[in-house]
């Protein structure tokens, strides 16, 4: 495996055992392969490997998760599934080609590496969602293997573990997925069919990132999204809204209904009686008290009468004689 700068020709790197990491990086570079800048002084200590767009324009170093030409990350790895099985202080390095869309991981245990991964196809998207940024890379395609040293991992060096990935590893398969907030040092490494040993992936920590880019290249490609609702309550309020319109369908008809009868002339038919009484009275047969004297009115056809009085002065009593219901007393 080669160390340094990637500034410099790999042909001309140092080169540590299959397994190892770098014990010596070029000033300003750190990593376990010795390969992130740590300052624009760095990212210019040697000539560029490629011409900047605008002539003579010096690298900077991006310490950002939204990359724009080749970056590498050395995140720590909190992961209790692996550790119950082999102890011990577990890190991903990654090399990740933004142009031709790659990323080459390698997983390690106390700074000896396990187990590598080419992957490619990768769509990468930055996006941002009420304020918070993430950088996502979507990949189909994986392929890990264990590495030719014996390893705990991968078997080889006695160990306590019941079991070893040797033959796990090589069967890893996509799609695979790599999301990092930009407002923290955190990310997350996923791969699809070890959901059941590792639910929530490779929780990384603690990561340290850098690429050294010339001014021209950072154009930021973020897509802005908007909150959805979840369908369920999108259903409801669709449903909701319906029922309202309807409401407000069936008054709307009524009140037409209503206008359309009040401005149409009412017309009596040839059977329309009119009602007309004179002197009506009504005195108790018990006590000879009289209810009613001397009481007339009409009621023309197609006209309503209303018959109005205080509690007690004879309303029902009139209405029920004119309407020739039995009484007890004297009717005149």
């Amino acid at each position: 495996m080669t160390c340094g700068s990637p500034l410099t020709e790999i042909s001309q790197r140092p080169t540590v055992p299959g397994g190892s990491s770098c014990t010596a990086c070029d000033p300003g570079f750190g990593g376990l392969n010795c390969n992130i800048c740590e300052t624009d002084n760095a990212c210019n200590s040697k000539p560029a490997t490629r011409t900047a767009v605008f002539g003579n324009e010096n690298m900077v170093c991006n310490k950002k998760p939204e990359f724009f030409y080749n970056a590498f990350m050395t995140c720590d790895v909190n992961t209790p599934a692996l550790a119950a099985l082999w102890p011990g202080n577990y890190a991903l390095s990654l090399d990740m080609d933004v142009i031709n869309k790659t990323i080459e991981a390698q997983l390690w245990l106390d700074k000896n590496e396990q187990f590598f991964c080419h992957i490619d196809s990768c769509v990468l998207v930055t996006t941002e969602l009420e304020g918070k940024v993430e950088t996502k890379w979507t990949c189909p395609n994986i392929k890990c293997t264990c590495i030719s040293t014996p390893t705990l991992l991968c078997g080889g060096i006695a160990s306590t573990a019941p079991i070893n990935l040797k033959d796990t590893v090589p069967d890893l398969a996509g799609p695979f997925t790599l999301t990092c907030p930009h407002d923290s040092t955190t990310c997350s490494f996923r791969i699809a069919n070890l959901d059941g040993l590792l639910p929530n992936g490779l929780e990384m920590v603690n990561c340290n990132r850098g690429e050294c880019v010339f001014p021209s290249e950072q154009v930021s490609s973020i897509t802005a999204l908007k909150k959805t609702m979840p369908v369920g309550i999108i259903i409801c309020l669709g449903i909701l809204g319906a029922l309202i319109l309807f409401l407000i369908v069936i008054c709307s008809i009524a009140k037409r209904n209503q206008i359309v009868l009040s401005r149409t002339p009412y017309t009596l038919n040839n059977e329309a009686a009119s009602l007309e009484f004179r002197n009506v009275g009504y005195t108790l047969n018990k006590d000879g008290l009289e209810i009613l004297k001397g009481i007339s009115g009409s009621a023309p056809a197609g006209v309503v009468l209303a018959v109005m009085g205080p509690s007690g002065a004879g309303k029902s009593t009139l209405v029920d004689i004119l309407a020739g219901k039995r009484k007890d007393g004297k009717v005149s």
